[in-house]
């Protein structure tokens, strides 16, 4: 893995100044940077092809990342500015700079989300997503963490995609080689991918807006459908219907409901047709409810720890409905520890 301070204090193409790094995973690392000729700050992602060898898989997803980022543009999507590689064989590519938080760091810390908020989060979202499949790219890991939120000059907030990291073309494209190795094998973030991300199984552009449906329960729900360990959560996703919703906001309407549970159909062709069709079903179902209530306070952080819990919680509070289903939901408490 590249070291911590490979790239800092040195000037890419005489134009981009590394000052310091912002985190290393997956083979890759992210600095801070200054673009000195347009005076401004950047993001610099990198990974070391002498350490792991120009045909490694860590290395040929890096190439594919940078390769689909060049060819799209969108106001919603992480834009790059170069790309290049270094006389000792580090590639990179330089990246606008965003000030702000994930929406998953929001969630980490209110829960659930009014439908408004909700809807002006997810509906640049789904413009993102639909012109990456206009261009031929499936993302393969939409969630919370890779929607970045932040503000504007005019104090305006703006909704960006991040992490093209394991996104890959719906097609063949023609002098490119996207071939890697292991690329059968289930790849994503367990929480958020579908059934047949799951059960490693060929995906279309179904399977996005399947992690999408996924994003919205669980800004809706204060929790993703399904939480856990790895393996357990994927077999849910294959096998199990998402806890209903109102059991986390029992006066959410069944319009949005509706969406939701379209969204999150075990078969790809049940889902929405295209990612703008179920932006105008959110938006409609939306437009529709006269009521919203939040219901759960903040939620425990994504983890396997939260999720064990939450299993031994969730079978806990579905058999105290069964047997008491005049005070279904209010009997849970609202103080849930964190793990």
């Amino acid at each position: 893995m590249i070291s911590g301070s490979t790239l800092v204090g040195i000037t890419l193409d005489d134009q981009y100044q590394v000052l310091t790094r912002i985190h290393t995973g997956s083979g890759a690392t992210v600095y801070k940077g200054y673009d000195l000729q347009n005076d401004r700050p950047v993001a610099i992602k990198a990974i070391s092809q002498h350490e792991f060898g120009k045909h490694h898989d860590a290395v040929l997803r890096f190439r594919r990342e940078m390769a689909l980022l060049s060819r799209i543009r969108h106001p919603n999507i992480i834009e790059i500015y170069s790309q290049g590689e270094t006389s000792y064989g580090i590639a990179y590519f330089v990246m606008q700079w965003l000030d702000g938080r994930t929406l998953l760091d929001e969630l980490d810390d209110i829960g659930q989300m009014l439908l408004t908020r909700i809807q002006a989060i997810f509906d640049p979202v789904c413009e993102a997503v639909a012109a990456m499949h206009a261009a031929g790219i499936l993302h393969r890991d939409l969630k919370p963490g890779n929607i970045f939120l932040s503000r504007q000059s005019d104090g305006s907030e703006h909704t960006t995609l991040l992490d093209f990291g394991i996104a890959k073309p719906l097609l063949a494209w023609q002098g490119a080689d996207f071939d890697i190795s292991g690329e059968s094998v289930a790849i994503g973030t367990p929480e958020y991918m579908s059934p047949e991300q799951c059960g490693e199984q060929e995906l279309t552009a179904a399977s996005d807006i399947y992690s999408l449906g996924a994003v919205l329960y669980r800004m809706l729900a204060g929790r993703p459908p399904f939480v856990g360990p790895s393996q357990y959560v994927m077999a849910r996703h294959i096998a199990a219907p998402p806890p209903p919703l109102h059991l986390y906001r029992p006066h959410l309407s069944e319009a949005v409901v509706a969406v939701v549970q379209q969204a999150l159909a075990k078969a790809p062709a049940e889902r929405f047709a295209s990612v703008l069709d179920l932006r105008l079903a959110l938006d409609a179902a939306i437009a529709a409810t006269t009521e919203d209530q939040l219901y759960r306070q903040p939620q425990p952080p994504e983890t396997d720890a939260a999720g064990t819990w939450y299993r031994t919680r969730q079978i806990a509070a579905l058999q105290f409905d069964a047997a008491h289903p005049e005070t279904a939901c209010s009997s849970r408490p609202e103080d849930e520890p964190t793990p």
